[in-house]
């Protein structure tokens, strides 16, 4: 009797092979979509967003978050520190754009914001000056033998319930090089940026101001102390 007799010819086995391998792949990516569908579902449902950044990039404060939710009517930002300016400077403007983005995601656009190149409008910066904020004049090398200069407004407009006010985005967060020449601590105002705006919002938002009194005369610390 022939052994081989009932066997399927190697290469029927081989394509028979390859069409079950095609079928169990189909079958996968079926299932992986259908997966990818439901979670997208399941996502518009339940919004949620994870900051895995090992500085904390995209985080927001729930405090931040209350007091913006909290507006009865959106806060509006006109950021000025925007445009051509030096390098080393980027982080910060980065900073301001990420952060006012993930607090206008976070709150429900309860806050609107933009960016607005003072260069290409002259007249703002003579409004600003008109209201005693003037420009930050920086330089950096362009060549062994070429500086460039900028005149900068690290400054914001916020309006709120008919309410503007003007921020000094790097208040505290500038110091005196050894030629006499100011320069903005970058990483000091990136830090300090959610406590400037927050504070200035709170602010505006409130309805009175609260007052601070100090008592002197006891051994309490002196105002530079406290």
């Amino acid at each position: 009797a022939d052994a081989g007799a009932g066997l399927p010819h190697p290469e029927e086995a081989m394509s028979r092979n390859t069409r079950t391998r095609k079928s169990v792949l189909a079958v996968q990516a079926l299932a992986v979509a259908g997966i990818l569908v439901f979670l997208n579902l399941i996502s518009s449902a339940f919004f949620t967003r994870i900051d895995l950044t090992r500085e904390g990039r995209y985080s927001v404060s729930e405090v931040s978050r209350k007091i913006v939710a909290e507006l009865p009517t959106p806060v509006q930002i006109n950021v000025y520190f925007d445009g051509e300016m030096p390098a080393r400077y980027r982080p910060f403007q980065e900073a301001l754009q990420t952060y006012l983005r993930e607090l206008n995601i976070q709150t429900a656009d309860r806050l609107e914001y933009q960016f607005i190149d003072p260069s290409l409008t002259p007249e703002v910066a003579l409004d600003f000056q008109k209201q005693g904020w003037y420009p930050f004049p920086v330089s950096e090398w362009v060549s062994p033998t070429e500086q460039k200069n900028y005149a900068l407004l690290p400054y914001a407009t916020l309006s709120h319930a008919g309410k503007q006010t003007v921020v000094n985005l790097v208040k505290g967060c500038v110091y005196v090089l050894p030629d006499g020449k100011a320069e903005i601590d970058v990483e000091k105002a990136i830090q300090n940026l959610e406590y400037t705006l927050m504070t200035r919002i709170y602010n505006m938002s409130r309805e009175k101001s609260r007052l601070i009194g100090f008592l002197k005369g006891h051994g309490e610390y002196d105002i530079r102390q406290l």
